[in-house]
């Protein structure tokens, strides 16, 4: 029996797929600074970090 290989999914994956669906449902607007990031991360529940990371993708 062959095993795939398993990818697993960063953090900052998750943040960006968030922040995606955020721009797609008007909450945050395109075009519009994204709140400050010590208010983002607050608000996602994760480290600065990681959500600096993610921005940066």
């Amino acid at each position: 029996m062959e095993f795939g290989q398993v990818r697993q999914r960063r953090l900052s994956d998750d943040i960006v797929a968030q922040l995606e669906a955020m721009i797609l449902e008007g909450t945050l607007k395109s075009g519009e600074r994204l709140p400050a990031e010590r208010v983002l991360a607050e608000q996602f529940g994760v480290s600065r970090p990681s959500l600096r990371e993610a921005i940066q993708k």
